[in-house]
C-alpha cells in the first residue's frame, strides 16, 4: 500500500484536481485521508463542500475526511453535527469520535446505527 502525504494549507478547492489525480494513481486498494477538510470555525464554505464531494465521487480508492464537529444551533437533534450538512452526510458515512464524559482514557465512536466504546492506550484505540 502506498502512502502520500499532502499539506494543502487549508484550501481544499485549490488542490482538488491534484488530489483527484492522486486517488486515481492509488486505485481501488488505496486510501486517502484528508485531515481537516474545512476551516475550524463556522460553517464549511460551499467551495470546500463541493470539492470534497467531487473528490469522493471521482475517487477509485477509499476517502476519509476529518473535521471538527460544530454545535447544533437549532436546539433540536444531536448536540454536535458534522460539518458540511446534508451535502456531505448524503455522500459519506458520518462518524463522531467523542470523549467519554467520566473516563479520561475512553472514547465513544458514534454513528446513526449506534455507539462503540473504545479504550485509548499507547498502542492506539481498541474496542472494549
Amino acid at each position: 500500500m502506498e502512502l502520500r502525504v499532502i499539506e494543502f494549507g487549508g484550501d481544499l478547492s485549490v488542490i482538488e484536481e491534484f488530489i483527484v489525480g492522486k486517488t486515481r494513481e492509488l486505485g481501488t486498494g488505496g486510501l486517502v485521508v484528508i485531515d481537516d477538510w474545512c476551516g475550524p470555525i463556522g460553517r464549511a464554505k460551499k467551495a470546500e463542500i463541493d470539492s470534497l464531494i467531487r473528490i469522493v465521487e471521482t475517487s477509485d480508492c477509499g476517502v476519509i475526511a476529518t473535521s471538527s464537529a460544530v454545535g447544533n444551533a437549532s436546539g433540536t437533534g444531536p448536540e454536535l453535527v458534522a460539518r458540511g450538512g446534508s451535502g456531505i452526510s448524503g455522500k459519506m458515512r458520518t462518524l463522531m469520535l467523542l470523549r467519554h464524559p467520566t473516563r479520561e482514557s475512553y472514547r465513544i465512536l458514534s454513528e446513526s446505527e449506534g455507539e462503540v466504546l473504545l479504550r485509548m492506550d499507547e498502542y492506539g484505540l481498541s474496542v472494549v
